[in-house]
């Protein structure tokens, strides 16, 4: 390849990003070492809360293996980076919202503008917190997983999508000024779903009190707030042409829960997992529009 030819890949990334990072690049050479252990998280994590370990803008690593993504410049948005978010949204015109980009994210995203593919792992734990064992036994209507507990109340539709509307809008919102800002081809890879024995965790990130208190609810239920969590966000993906990729077949279980052997902590993939989504993002981006 040319030295002025660009990059194959940008990367947008929150911490589902990692163990995609650790498949495909180099990117560990690059991270400054030292910093207090942090009992939550494994060791693929650690620097994640802290300041000046993760660089606090885009950086260029390379790609292993004999892939064709063999450049690839990663923004990873880690919480000791302490960013603004990356849109803000403003009221307007009544049933109007404006968006408006962090001075970062117009920088970066300008940058990038383009025909290299970009694809984006932002936020996706937040189901995690809503399949802990809070309320009394209840059960919703989710049209993926049909199926309802006998005996046990349906709670409203409109309780469940108010929770999920805000988990949506935190991927949908940043996305949708990306492709404003630039042409580039955009798929979103879908986090990995809940982990078949999350009580066999042993790094609970943020959540060990909560976990201590309530436990956590049944496989069937997680499954279906995560299902519902995708599906909803897909739709919105979509209606902005944006691809979605789908967690590998591979790592999840006939239920459809995330494997032992591919889990991460409480609600990530590992290395493992990471290879696997690392060859649907080649896949995706060969066949992406230039």
């Amino acid at each position: 390849m040319p030295p002025s030819a660009g990059p194959d890949l940008y990367l947008l990334v929150h911490s589902h990003g990692i163990a995609l990072l650790d498949a495909l690049t180099d990117w560990r050479a690059r991270l400054k070492s030292g910093g207090a252990t942090d009992p939550r998280y494994g060791a693929a994590y650690q620097g994640w809360y802290a300041a000046g370990v993760f660089p606090r803008m885009p950086f260029e690593v390379a790609g292993l293996g004999a892939g064709r993504l063999r450049r690839i410049v990663a923004w990873v948005i880690s919480a000791g980076a302490l960013l603004p978010p990356l849109v803000t949204r403003v009221a307007g015109a009544p049933g109007k919202t404006t968006l408006e980009a962090s001075r970062e994210y117009d920088e970066v995203l300008r940058a990038w503008r383009g025909a290299t593919p970009v694809v984006s792992m932002l936020f996706g734990n937040e189901h995690v917190r809503a399949t802990l064992n809070v309320w009394p036994p209840y059960d919703f209507l989710e049209p993926s997983q049909p199926a309802v507990a006998p005996g046990l109340p349906l709670v409203d539709e409109g309780f469940i999508d108010a929770q999920i509307d805000e988990w949506v809008s935190l991927v949908y919102f940043p996305l949708a000024m990306l492709k404003q800002l630039a042409p580039n081809p955009l798929a979103h890879v879908l986090p990995p779903p809940p982990r078949e024995r999350p009580e066999a965790a042993r790094h609970l990130e943020k959540l060990h009190d909560e976990i201590a208190r309530y436990g956590f609810a049944p496989a069937w239920l997680r499954l279906k707030w995560y299902r519902r969590y995708c599906r909803k966000l897909a739709e919105r993906l979509q209606s902005i042409g944006c691809a979605v990729i789908e967690p590998p077949a591979q790592a999840c279980s006939g239920e459809g829960l995330l494997r032992e052997e591919f889990a991460d902590g409480l609600s990530h993939g590992n290395q493992a997992y990471g290879a696997l989504t690392a060859a649907r993002i080649e896949e995706w981006a060969r066949s992406a529009p230039a």
